[in-house]
């Protein structure tokens, strides 16, 4: 185990050897000079640049570097607050004298920690103190000596081991953590210290290892994001992540990877890309080097998994040489043709429903995100692929149809407003306001219906952006009911990329590529005037879940815009009974009052609140373990109480496209996905409230 931590270290200094010579003072001139330029053009909300601008670049670059007050010294901050109203003149004459400073005793404070902490044994760490780490941001300041800072991360470190001990006991089933206590493995707990000072070790290379252009584009969006949270600076490879995400199309071999240990694993091969179609490459192995077609081959053991995929992925048809490790010792090198990969997991499922105490047939729609690849003519919109779903269930006579737009943070604008259109017979399906108070409305102009039976939409807390927009409008039109948290994520902003090298002089070209600029727009306004941003969607039946205590959504984010209202578009509401939403609400409410799986989740939300509050967390042993046990026990029993509904009352499900042939990962996927689908109460609640709509309606 120690020739481990030796052969760690022995790369963590390579490692700050290369990032410490890292400098380059043009580059940030150029992307800072142009992202002023356009955020003063186009930004929705420009503001004054001046010295409250730039305290607030400041505070908002030294939280997202330090947040928990854990790696600087008070008299670093000193320094650092001589230049916290001059920040502003930075978008006009950039001088880089803060940002070196900055790296500088950034880096400086990470090797003190990095050295202090790889020098410590097990010995020299006293768990029986009466120590505790203050947890809450809010709460801490900085710290004045060295002394005090590595004394701070000792305890951290004495914490995290406290936390793998605790574990590694649960994962032995020889252990009986009630009995915790009183059953101390000595064995386990040097295990423990040793897995988390390796970790601890790597988590602060990462750090050191930063590239000084890693660290800019967070200094960036400081500059960016006082105008509202979503304008933001994207480095090239950030951008083409994002791309992939919204498209759910890439070129490559089709794994996906994680760090584990010091090693890129493999977790996920994708059905239908290169290296499932290969055939050779499995789950769980571990890539140690990669190689391109005839190159020498590079090792990345060590690496991080994003610097890994720059390796890996590739353009079609190209070649890429993968040495792995097994669990049984064998390597081996693999070959695969790179090729273009379908990330299945971003696009919509469509199935119907049937439960078992409902004669009813159910349709049921999920959509992770509006995905839409505007970089492919023949790529996949979801607006389409729901299209084709919605006949699909007119063919199979379905009674009504439940949409899920669960945490779907949004996506395409276009196909949003399509999407409405497959529900009414034509009208504005969403307002958008921009600079200089510009109002467009966007309308389906097509007077047909797709599907017109009833409609109940699911949200919640991690509806955003697309998902608020569309639930709003059929809300608005009374075309739909909306179900879920207390209300939906709150983004009510329109955002565009703008490729920043289409901006660089001649002289500067050899700069490209610099990144893009996520610019604030336009705000989002519902039918009826009202924005969806901040207070988000509020839905018409409202169920408990268990994070509904927590500050989540538009409203925690720093410098979100207000929310306001504009004149309401001309449009139609559909007619339906006065008291139909009372009727429902009321009937939900009974029976959500008497299901023992929602009153458990109430149950859990106060148990979670009340813990939240206390942010001291004892690092002795003895006082770490019974808070553990106690947490433990709650939460074993609130599992239990969910098993015990584990098989609800949805009966069967019916795939509405069948297929000839199904590998054994996408039937794996399938199986997981539907039994997930069985176990949602959430879902279950739905149902019985659709069919309340269907039944008040017909």
């Amino acid at each position: 185990m120690k020739r481990q931590i030796n052969r760690y270290l022995k790369i963590f200094f390579v490692f700050v050897i290369v990032s410490i010579s890292y400098s380059n003072n043009e580059f940030e001139k150029i992307v800072i000079s142009l992202s002023n330029k356009i955020i003063t053009k186009w930004q929705y909300s420009p503001h004054e640049i001046d010295d409250i601008y730039s305290i607030l670049v400041y505070d908002d670059f030294i939280n997202k570097m330090d947040y928990e007050r854990k790696y600087f010294l008070k008299s670093d901050i000193d320094k650092f607050d001589l230049y916290r109203e001059k920040l502003d003149d930075l978008l006009f004459n950039y001088n880089s004298d803060f940002f070196d400073l900055f790296v500088s005793l950034w880096k400086e404070r990470l090797l003190d920690i990095s050295s202090f902490l790889s020098n410590m044994e097990l010995e020299d760490l006293d768990f029986s103190s009466n120590d505790a780490i203050e947890t809450d941001p809010k709460k801490r300041d900085f710290l004045i000596s060295k002394t005090q800072v590595l004394d701070e991360w000792k305890n951290r470190f004495k914490l995290q081991i406290l936390r793998k001990y605790l574990s590694l006991s649960k994962a032995d089933t020889t252990i009986n953590i009630p009995n915790l206590n009183n059953e101390y493995n000595a064995e386990i707990f040097d295990k423990a210290f040793y897995t988390e000072k390796k970790n601890i070790n790597r988590r602060l290379t990462r750090l050191i290892s930063q590239e000084r252009s890693e660290i800019f584009a967070i200094f960036m969006n400081s500059f960016t994001q006082t105008f509202d949270p979503h304008t933001s600076y994207y480095a090239p490879e950030r951008k083409e992540d994002f791309d992939i995400s919204i498209s759910g199309r890439l070129e490559g071999i089709g794994a996906r990877l994680r760090e584990d240990e010091g090693y890129i694993k493999v977790v996920d091969i994708i059905p239908g890309g290169a290296a499932w179609r290969q055939g050779e490459l499995m789950i769980d192995d571990l890539i140690i080097e990669v190689a391109q077609e005839n190159e020498e081959p590079v090792n990345i053991e060590e690496w991080r998994s994003r610097d890994a995929v720059k390796l890996i992925r590739g353009k079609k048809d190209t070649e890429v040489k993968l040495t792995i490790k097994r669990a049984n010792g064998i390597s081996k090198v693999i070959k695969i043709i790179r090729d273009v990969v379908i990330i299945e997991d971003t696009y919509s499922k469509s199935l119907i429903l049937r439960h078992k105490l409902i004669n009813k047939k159910i349709g049921y729609v999920n959509l992770p995100k509006f995905y839409h690849d505007f970089n492919n003519e023949e790529g996949r919109s979801c607006a389409e692929d729901i299209k084709n779903d919605l006949v699909k269930f007119n063919d199979a006579e379905i009674d009504g149809l439940i949409f899920d737009l669960r945490n779907n943070g949004g996506g395409a604008l276009e196909d949003v407003v399509k999407m409405g259109g497959f529900f009414i017979k034509d009208g504005p399906i969403v307002q958008v306001n921009g600079k200089n108070n510009r109002k467009k409305v966007l309308s389906d102009n097509d007077e047909s219906i797709i599907f017109d039976k009833p409609l109940v939409f699911i949200v919640n807390q991690y509806s955003a952006s697309a998902s608020e927009i569309l639930a709003s409008a059929m809300q608005d039109y009374n075309r739909a009911i909306v179900v879920g948290s207390i209300q939906t994520f709150g983004k009510g902003t329109v955002q565009r990329f703008i490729n920043l090298d289409q901006f660089l002089s001649k002289a500067q070209k050899n700069y490209s590529p610099i990144g893009s600029l996520k610019l604030t727009i336009q705000k989002f306004y519902r039918i009826n005037g009202e924005s969806t941003q901040h207070k988000g969607v509020i839905p018409d039946i409202v169920l408990p879940f268990v994070n509904d205590y927590d500050d989540i959504g538009e409203r925690s984010l720093d410098n979100y815009l207000e929310w306001d209202t504009i004149s309401k578009a001309n449009y139609n509401k559909l007619e339906r009974n006065t008291k139909l939403i009372d009727i429902l609400k009321e009937n939900s409410k009974s029976r959500v009052m008497k299901n023992q799986y929602f009153k458990e989740i109430m149950k859990r939300r106060d148990i979670l609140e009340a813990r939240e509050k206390k942010s001291f967390i004892s690092v002795n042993k003895k006082k770490f373990v019974e808070k553990a046990v106690l947490e433990y026990k709650e939460f074993e029993d609130h599992k239990k109480v969910l098993e015990d509904f584990e098989n609800y009352d949805l009966l069967d499900i019916e795939q509405i496209y069948q297929t000839s042939f199904k590998d054994d990962i996408s039937s794996e996927k399938e199986k997981k996905f539907e039994d997930k689908l069985k176990s949602d109460f959430y879902l279950n609640e739905t149902i019985f409230i659709l069919n309340d709509l269907i039944n008040e309606t017909y």
